[in-house]
């Protein structure tokens, strides 16, 4: 009931929602030049149930690889230059892996590992909702990619309460900070 309290108020504000009769709108126009009102079809926008249903983003693949929300408890976490969280997932029948994908590092101080975390369901078809722990060892994950000192990283952005989406960030436990530079020449 809650979600409509916006929609009645907007009902309310514009005269209980009632139409103006033809006869009385006057030479007024709310369509755009050139085009005329019409009623929405009675499918339009709606679901079965008659309800309006939320526009919601297409998952990107390319982004996250297979579809997954992590789980906001407990918290997805880093400690030790450990990642750590709870992933929900479709599967049952195939191995599934979650890895961090660099997409780049900041010139910011610390140093942030711009990356994203992946999830590859090796195909699998099956319908069972799998519930996962996720640990990745950073300092495998950013092994020779520079000094990196902070993570931010991108998961599905996500509107259920009971999970966790969007961008994340992390202070690391310094990661190739003390490999020497090379000598200039």
């Amino acid at each position: 009931m809650s979600r409509y309290l916006p929609l009645i108020a907007l009902l309310v504000a514009c005269n209980g929602g009632a139409k103006t009769p033809p006869d009385a709108a006057g030479d007024e126009t709310t369509a755009p030049p050139g085009e005329n009102h019409r009623e929405p079809e009675a499918t339009e926008g709606n679901t079965e149930e008659g309800e309006a249903k939320p526009e919601e983003a297409p998952f990107d693949r390319d982004a996250f690889g297979d579809p997954y929300f992590l789980a906001a408890e407990p918290a997805p976490t880093v400690e030790n230059n450990v990642f750590k969280a709870v992933a929900r997932h479709g599967g049952g029948c195939a191995e599934h892996q979650f890895t961090i994908e660099l997409g780049g590092i900041g010139k910011s101080l610390p140093p942030t590992a711009m990356a994203s975390l992946k999830h590859n369901g090796n195909g699998d078809a099956c319908r069972a909702l799998l519930i996962a722990p996720i640990e990745i060892d950073l300092n495998e994950a950013f092994a020779g990619k520079g000094c990196i000192g902070r993570l931010s990283l991108g998961t599905p952005p996500v509107t259920d309460p009971q999970a966790v989406g969007g961008p994340l960030s992390f202070d690391l436990d310094p990661i190739g900070c003390d490999e020497k530079a090379a000598p200039a020449e």
